[in-house]
């Protein structure tokens, strides 16, 4: 082999992984996961995890945030919250579940789902269960 067609082989050997490293970061969706409000009880969050998994965390307090890196095959996420059983907030107090998601190129792939949900009379709060497409 000439000394062109061996420099030509690794350049075209190293473009083609900087391609292939280039395809693979778009492989991946962020999505931020956001409680606000003024409810005072205690949480159980529950919310699609990295591939998909359904997570749950419990005894959360407000504000909360949680930021799951998804496999571009995800093309939806769940999410629902309640309180926990012994420590519940007051009626009218507040929930807002705030949904975002990002390509790995930092463009939305949902930019805001919002939703609020209010504690009921005797303090006890459920959301319906929120699915998002990504």
């Amino acid at each position: 082999m000439t000394t062109c067609s061996v420099v030509l082989k690794k350049i075209l050997i190293l473009s083609f992984f900087i391609m292939l490293s280039s395809c693979n970061k778009d492989k991946i969706k962020t999505v931020h996961y956001q409680l606000s409000g003024s409810y005072s009880g205690k949480l159980t969050v529950n919310y699609s995890g990295e591939n998909g998994v359904f997570q749950n965390e419990s005894n959360v307090s407000l504000p909360w945030v949680k930021d799951v890196s998804l496999s571009q095959n995800i093309s939806s996420v769940r999410f629902f919250i309640q309180n926990t059983s012994t420590l519940i907030g007051h009626q009218f107090e507040v929930v807002t579940v705030k949904i975002e998601a990002k390509n790995n190129n930092g463009k939305y792939l949902i930019h805001h789902s919002e939703n609020n949900f209010y504690a009921k009379q005797n303090g006890e709060i459920i959301s319906d269960t929120l699915t998002v497409e990504i």
